[in-house]
């Protein structure tokens, strides 16, 4: 159950339980500018290049890919108890992001445990992917979690 806030805590994870957000649409703009900025390949921030690459288009890259992640991600209900990210696991790109793109993060609870060593917080595995609007992912992945428990 969430507090009158509406955040999620330890207490709330249930295995096998999702949260979504989204949709984010992906642009050109954005993808040639991300990528100027972080990632400046030619198959990222040219269109002419890119139709000439084994891609045979702009498409997003990873690094920009894992900001739209992080992006959704602040529209669940969990930004005051996720404390921090202890590493990401089984990272996979799964299809190329293309201009238009519609993404969707679903964000699927697994096993929590209570800290050891400090009883105001717990470690949570996490499934997480963005989904195309067609329901395929396009990107999946793993995360243990450090996460609060509801205040007291």
């Amino acid at each position: 159950m969430t507090d009158s806030s509406g955040e999620l805590w330890l207490e709330d994870v249930v295995p096998g339980a999702s949260l979504r957000a989204g949709p984010h649409e992906v642009t050109s703009e954005e993808i040639i500018g991300f990528a100027a900025q972080w990632d400046p390949f030619p198959f990222h921030t040219d269109e002419a290049a890119a139709a000439r690459s084994p891609m045979g288009g702009l498409f997003a890259s990873g690094i920009h890919i894992l900001a739209i992640k992080q992006r959704l991600l602040h529209r669940l209900p969990v930004l005051a108890s996720a404390v921090a990210s202890l590493g990401y696991d089984e990272v996979r790109f799964l299809r190329a992001v293309r201009p238009g793109a519609q993404l969707s993060l679903v964000w699927t609870w697994g096993e929590a445990r209570e800290s050891r060593s400090q009883p105001d917080r717990g470690i949570v595995r996490i499934s997480a992917r963005l989904d195309a609007a067609d329901g395929e992912p396009v990107f999946t992945y793993k995360d243990t979690i450090l996460m609060l428990k509801r205040p007291v």
